[in-house]
């Protein structure tokens, strides 16, 4: 708040009427005074007449300057004893409880009493509106030049309604990974899968909404939060980081999750890994010593030691469906699994060197055609020769490297398998494995041994949700 105003001392002034007495006075002792003032009065007499009225006109001044000393001392004491910040206060307080400051400053926000948001100042054109800058969220006013206030217009403050509905007939001009969600707005889905849409908590989702709510699209923002509401629960989860590279956290559940009844590995006896370097056990030491193959350490492993299973493993660090399937030793590969007996599971983990390849599409699957969608149908194709009553789950890449870009098109070929082939399942692990414990647990691009037993942690409580969720799938195996 600015200073009160000061008011200068009030001048201490001579009396000018007691010095024109003294020469009137001095004057008349000598001559007299004339009753009257004419043509005939020397000039003696007329200086005594004129001092008499000019004593006149200052004792009528004196009479102002009393008055306007007294004026003085009232605005001087009343600004002496004026707190103007608490009468404001009050003021604005009776002006929003009477509904006359909204009234006010309505006609400066905008439509709808939401601000305008614009992307540069040249879109700023009415100079009795505020503005919101949309790449910071910052208010802008006009004063002779558009003016940066350096207040930032919040989130929920700019929380605004939406008309978005995403369908599988539109996920293609809306946005098909929920990663991706507007910010601040609520879109609705309906009839969504996880095959449909990335990184969804759940397989299916026929009603639901999505709000993300985020405190601006600046890189220095600290972080936002995502609500996803269905018909079996809400789920929510926080982000931090920097707009377009947010590092998101798991998803939680707010209400108690179905109990998985039926345990994968007590049901399935035995089974096969089909996999790369990430599910034989590669690891580093801490000394920098590579262990390329550590059965003992392995995923697999670990529910082998948990439930006194059978486990095999036809996979081989650097493997891809392509060179498996194109193995001529007896040791890994089509040969090594086709020389154990017939499994009712084999778990296809690849994925992790395969973002190279060329990619294809749903039309490749079943040729011989150089893509990953021919070589990943190939290899489901293989194993139903040899074991026609089994059933395969798919992982994809089994370590985060990312929510999106390769890393989710080349997950996405082992997810679409499951639209294709009978007793075929995919385990969405993708953000689970990007995000913490497990990007904790590298070492060299690969798991530590303690990374790999929370691998087989996650795999099982996967493999248990789809078993319980594919009940009559399952029931004669």
């Amino acid at each position: 708040m600015a200073d009160k105003p000061t008011i200068p001392d009030f001048p201490t002034l001579p009396d000018f009427g007691q010095m024109i007495t003294q020469a009137c006075e001095v004057v008349a002792s000598v001559r007299g005074i004339p009753y009257d003032f004419n043509g005939t009065l020397s000039l003696e007499n007329k200086f005594i007449v004129l001092f008499k009225t000019v004593k006149e006109m200052f004792t009528a001044q004196d009479e102002l300057v009393k008055s306007y000393k007294a004026l003085y001392d009232f605005v001087n004491t009343y600004f002496e004893n004026l707190d103007v910040q608490e009468e404001v206060n009050k003021k604005l307080d009776e002006l929003v409880k009477d509904g006359t400051l909204s009234q006010l400053i309505s006609v400066i926000i905008g439509n709808d009493s939401f601000p305008t948001f614009v992307t540069t100042t040249n879109d700023m054109t009415n100079t009795k509106l505020v503005y919101v800058l949309a790449s910071n969220g910052h208010i802008y006013y006009y004063d002779k030049a558009w003016v940066d206030s350096g207040l930032t217009y919040g989130a929920f403050g700019s929380y605004m309604p939406s008309d978005i509905i995403v369908t599988p007939d539109n996920i293609s001009t809306t946005f098909n990974d929920i990663n991706n969600a507007p910010l601040n707005k609520t879109a609705f889905l309906f009839n969504m899968t996880s095959k449909l849409m990335h990184n969804l908590p759940v397989e299916n989702i026929p009603y639901g909404t999505v709000s993300t709510f985020q405190f601006s699209t600046a890189s220095e923002q600290p972080g936002g939060y995502q609500l996803l509401i269905t018909d079996d629960g809400i789920y929510s989860r926080i982000n931090k980081g920097e707009f377009g590279n947010f590092s998101w956290g798991k998803w939680i559940n707010g209400q108690k999750t179905d109990t998985n009844y039926f345990k994968t590995f007590n049901f399935f006896h035995s089974f096969c890994t089909i996999g790369d370097s990430l599910s034989v056990g590669y690891h580093t030491l801490k000394n920098g010593t590579v262990i390329s193959t550590d059965l003992e350490h392995s995923w697999s492993s670990y529910i082998k030691n948990k439930y006194n299973n059978t486990v095999y493993w036809s996979g081989k660090s650097g493997a891809t469906c392509k060179s498996w399937l194109a193995a001529s030793e007896n040791t890994w590969g089509i040969n090594y699994l086709k020389s154990i007996p017939p499994l009712p599971l084999y778990v296809l983990c690849m994925g992790a060197n395969e973002s190279g390849m060329t990619i294809g599409s749903s039309k490749d699957i079943g040729t011989d055609k150089d893509t990953l969608y021919a070589y990943v149908s190939k290899i489901i194709t293989e194993v139903r020769k040899y074991a026609p009553n089994c059933y395969i789950i798919s992982t994809g890449i089994s370590r985060g490297q990312g929510t999106d870009g390769i890393s989710a098109t080349v997950n996405n070929v082992y997810n679409d398998m499951e639209n294709f082939f009978e007793n075929y399942f995919y385990a969405d692990c993708m953000q689970d494995l990007n995000s913490e414990p497990f990007t904790n647990l590298y070492n060299n691009y690969h798991y530590t041994p303690l990374g790999y037993s929370a691998l087989a942690e996650l795999f099982e409580k996967k493999f248990d949700s789809i078993l319980n969720k594919n009940i009559e799938k399952f029931l004669y195996a």
